[in-house]
Parts: structure tokens; sequence; C-alpha cells
């Protein structure tokens, strides 16, 4: 299983496509190096490339981080009259995590 970080591609008619060894990919945009994140298959029969970046927990949290000091993430207001205010760094984190394992789990069915 490998999280990884990852640019889209160009085809040949000049279409910006999600590379084919991504198998569920366009999560988590970054505006600041138009980076999204996705799923590869450990066991393949296939090429990725080296320079591919494969995200732990902490890497990822570390990525959500540096977006959000970037362009805050916004909390979920608690009523509908309220102003979106921005996440906490710990909010941030706990989001992160989340996501992380249950993507991880969605497609190890562990």
């Amino acid at each position: 299983m490998a999280i990884v970080e990852y640019l889209l591609h160009r085809n040949e008619q000049g279409h910006k496509i999600v590379p084919p060894f991504i198998i569920d990919g366009g999560h988590w945009w970054n505006p600041v190096d138009f980076t999204m994140v996705g799923w590869i298959d450990d066991v393949r029969d296939y090429y990725v490339p080296d320079t591919l970046i494969i995200l732990s927990k902490e890497e990822f949290a570390n990525r959500l981080l540096s977006m959000h000091n970037v362009n805050p993430l916004m909390a979920e207001s608690q009523s509908p009259e309220a102003e979106p205010t921005p996440m906490t760094n710990e909010q941030v984190i706990d989001i992160a995590n989340e996501w992380y394992d249950k993507f991880t789990q969605t497609h190890t069915g562990s």
C-alpha cells in the first residue's frame, strides 16, 4: 500500500490526465505546487516512477499543515448563521490522520 503525492501528466492531445499508475487519485489538491494525493498498489507489473513521493501518515499530516498555512482549512460551523473559522493545527492533524486511516483501510481492507 502506498499513499503518494503526484502531478498530472499531459497526453498527446495536451490534456492533463491522472497518471495511469495512480489507482485512486485526485485527493487533496495543493494549489501551490499543483500536486495531488492518490494510491498505488504495492504489487504491480507496470512502471511507476522512482521519483514518486510516498507519504507516511506523518508526512501526509505535514502536507496538509503546510497547505493550511497558505490557505486555511475552515472548520464547520455549529450554526448556519456563524461565520466559518480556520481550523487549528490540531484539527488539521486530526482530519489528516482520520482521512489517511480511512483511505488506507479502503484500499487494503484492513
